[in-house]
């Protein structure tokens, strides 16, 4: 007795399995036998065969494909919050497999109104330190302005950037000039990005 063997060419075709009929006559396989030597009876069996050798080879690459598919979705981690990351896996051309991450955070000077300093220096730590660098900061002002003067206005920035933090500073273009908190809490946002 003889095994089929599975078609690799096949395409999946619909209807495509015989129905021996009533008034066929019993046919094995053999030289000049019909359906290419196979015969009426094993015909269906060939295309259920070929079926499922389709639907296995499917199968084991859409199994391939699940797997990578995992492997990217573990390289994505968050942690929302006020001060919060987002770290995504990345292949960089240049420097190759690394988790780009991208931090944020808020740091309340005043909970409350009236006048503040004319300047503030503020160092903070960003809530996941980068394992290699940090490569910018920005960010902006929360419920500021300077002490009514015409031209005057308030800036930020950040200097001392670091792996496991920065530091703030903000203040007006008129030294002694108060900061004066029109919305508290009054801070500083900021955003850093790294990997």
């Amino acid at each position: 007795m003889a095994n089929l063997s599975a078609n690799s060419g096949y395409v999946w075709t619909d209807n495509d399995v015989y129905s021996i009929a009533l008034n066929d006559n019993v046919e094995g396989a053999g030289s000049g036998a019909s359906f290419g030597g196979i015969g009426i009876d094993n015909e269906p069996h060939q295309v259920l065969l070929n079926k499922i050798q389709l639907t296995h080879q499917k199968q084991v690459a859409d199994e391939s494909n699940i797997t990578a598919l995992l492997a990217f979705q573990a390289l994505f981690t968050s942690h929302a919050g006020t001060n919060g990351w987002l770290k995504a896996g990345f292949q960089d051309t240049a420097l190759g497999q690394i988790d780009v991450i991208l931090q944020w955070g808020t740091i309340v000077i005043s909970s409350s109104g009236g006048n503040l300093a004319a300047s503030y220096s503020l160092n903070f730590g960003f809530p996941l330190a980068f394992p290699n660098n940090c490569w910018n900061v920005v960010g902006s002002m929360l419920g500021f302005a300077p002490i009514a003067l015409t031209n005057a206005s308030v800036w930020l920035f950040f200097e001392a950037i670091a792996k496991t933090g920065a530091r703030a500073r903000i203040g007006t273009n008129y030294p002694g000039t108060n900061l004066i908190v029109t919305s508290p809490p009054a801070g500083v946002t900021w955003m850093a990005i790294g990997y």
